[in-house]
C-alpha cells in the first residue's frame, strides 16, 4: 500500500482532507483537476493573490532567466539590479509620496512586523523613546507573527493572547452600514469615529503613541468594506498632530486590484508606511516590500545608520524579478482603467439583480475587490451551501463566509467570463430559501 502523502501534513484544517481540490494545472482564473474537469476560481487562488494568472509565460520565463542566473543574493550585503528596477517602479507614478521600498521578507504579515520595528526605530532615532504604543481596529487582521496578531482581531487566534505584548490597543472598526446610528449620516459618523481615535490618544498619552495601523478597505473579515470619504485624511491629520505614524495594510487591497496601484491613492493621503504582499508578485514567489518616507529614511540613515530588522530572504532575487515583471504588467494606465471598468460594471451588476431582496444589504469594494453583504437567520448555513452549491453546480470557487461573499478574480479574467460567474452568483442567491 502505497501511504498518501497528505496523510503526512498538518493542516489548518486537520480533518477537512476529503475537501480538498487536488488541482494538476491553472491557466488564467481556471484551475484544472484533470483534462476534463475545471474550476473557475474567484478567490484569487484561495487568499486572493492571484493578479495576473496561473501559468503566465511572461512571469515563468522571467522566474526561470532569474534562477538560471542566480537563486538569492543577500538583500544586506549585495545588488540586484531586478532588486532596483523593481523598488524604483513601485515609487514611480504614484498618488502617495512614498520615496523608499524596505524589502522585508515573505509574508504580508512579516512586512507588518517590519513596519512596525521601523516606525519603532524611526521615533528611537528621533529620541522619542517612550512610543511603544501601537492602535489597530477591531475586527482586522494584518497576519499571524505574535505582534500582526495582537493588533489584529481575529476570534480563533485569541488563544495566543497570553504570548501578546501588552502595548497593543484598538479602536472600533470604521464600517458605516453596521456601525452607524439611527439617523447619523456618513459625516457624522465619520467624525464620531475619528473622535474615538483621538481620544483613545489622549488616553493613552500622545508621547506614547507609536503608529496606528489599518487596512486601507478592511479585509477579508469584514469584506472589502470601503471607507466613508473624508476618513483617512482625518485619521491623516490626527496622527500628524500628535506625531504618530500611520501605517496601511494593503497586502490584500494593493498592486492594482483596486483600480490604483496602491488603493490608498484614492483617498488623496500619504502613509509613513504602507505595506504590500499578495499581488505583488501573483503569487508565483513570496515576497513583501515597505514603502516608506524620507523622514524615514533620514531619521535612521542620518542615526545608527542601519536598521536592526532583518529577515534571510528579504529582497529575494528572484521574487524580485518576478515582482518587477507583475508590476510591469500590471502598472499601466490601461490596465488599471480596465480594472476600475470591469468592477464598475460587476457591482453595478449585482446591484441591479439584487437591490430590494430582503437578505442583501449591499456590495461592496473598489476595482475587482468585491463583496456581497447579506443576512440570513443561519448564516454559516446559508454560506455552507452557497459556496458548495457553486462549486458543484456552476464549477465556480467562491470565498463564502458567515456575512458575504468575496470575489477576488484575476486582474486578466474576461469582461464574459466574469460578468456570466457573476450573473450565475446572483441568480442563485434569488432562488435561495431558508
Amino acid at each position: 500500500m502505497i501511504m498518501d502523502i497528505n496523510d503526512k501534513i498538518l493542516r489548518t484544517f486537520p480533518n477537512s482532507k476529503n475537501e480538498l481540490i487536488r488541482i494538476i494545472f491553472g491557466k488564467n482564473e481556471m484551475l484544472y483537476l484533470n483534462d476534463k474537469n475545471y474550476y473557475i476560481d474567484l478567490t484569487g487562488g484561495g487568499t486572493s493573490f492571484n493578479t495576473v494568472g496561473y501559468s503566465n509565460r511572461r512571469i515563468i520565463n522571467k522566474m526561470v532567466n532569474k534562477a538560471l542566473l542566480i537563486s538569492h543574493a543577500d538583500f544586506k550585503t549585495t545588488l540586484d539590479e531586478d532588486r532596483e528596477k523593481l523598488a524604483e517602479l513601485l515609487l514611480k507614478d504614484n498618488k502617495i509620496s512614498n520615496e523608499f521600498v524596505y524589502f522585508a521578507g515573505n509574508s504580508g504579515g512579516e512586512g507588518i512586523e517590519a513596519a512596525m520595528k521601523l516606525s519603532y526605530q524611526t521615533h528611537l532615532e528621533l529620541g522619542y523613546s517612550k512610543r511603544n504604543i501601537f492602535i489597530s481596529r477591531m475586527e482586522s487582521y494584518h497576519g499571524s507573527s505574535t505582534d500582526a496578531i495582537a493588533i489584529s482581531d481575529r476570534k480563533n487566534l485569541l488563544i495566543y493572547k497570553d504570548l501578546f505584548p501588552c502595548n497593543r490597543y484598538k479602536i472600533s472598526d470604521h464600517y458605516f452600514i453596521k456601525n452607524r446610528r439611527i439617523g447619523e449620516t456618513k459625516e457624522e459618523y465619520t467624525k464620531r469615529c475619528l473622535d474615538e481615535f483621538e481620544k483613545k490618544i489622549l488616553e493613552l498619552g500622545p508621547e506614547k503613541v507609536c503608529a496606528f495601523i489599518g487596512e486601507t478597505i478592511m479585509g477579508g473579515l469584514q469584506g472589502f468594506i470601503e471607507p466613508c470619504d473624508g476618513y483617512w485624511k482625518g485619521i491623516r491629520d490626527i496622527c500628524d498632530k500628535y506625531g504618530i505614524h500611520l501605517i496601511l495594510d494593503e497586502v490584500i487591497c494593493g498592486c492594482g486590484v483596486t483600480g490604483n496601484y496602491y488603493c490608498i491613492e484614492y483617498d488623496g493621503i500619504t502613509p509613513d508606511f504602507l505595506v504590500i504582499s499578495k499581488g505583488l508578485t501573483s503569487g508565483y514567489f513570496p515576497l513583501n516590500a515597505v514603502l516608506l518616507t524620507r523622514k524615514t529614511y533620514e531619521a535612521i540613515s542620518n542615526g545608527s545608520g542601519r536598521t536592526n530588522h532583518s529577515t534571510t530572504f528579504q529582497g529575494h532575487s528572484i521574487g524580485c524579478a518576478v515582482a518587477l515583471e507583475v508590476t510591469k504588467i500590471v502598472k499601466r494606465h490601461i490596465f488599471l482603467k480596465r480594472v476600475q471598468k470591469l468592477g464598475d460594471l460587476v457591482r453595478q451588476k449585482i446591484e441591479s439583480y439584487l437591490k430590494g431582496h430582503p437578505n442583501f444589504i449591499a456590495v461592496h469594494g473598489r476595482g475587482l475587490r468585491i463583496s456581497i453583504e447579506y443576512s440570513f437567520n443561519n448564516m454559516i448555513s446559508f454560506a455552507d451551501y452557497f459556496r458548495n452549491l457553486m462549486k458543484q453546480k456552476y464549477k465556480i470557487l467562491l470565498d463564502v463566509k458567515w456575512h458575504r461573499i468575496l470575489l477576488s478574480p484575476p486582474l486578466t479574467i474576461s469582461e464574459d467570463k466574469l460578468l456570466s460567474s457573476v450573473e450565475k452568483i446572483c441568480l442563485e442567491f434569488l432562488n435561495y430559501k431558508e
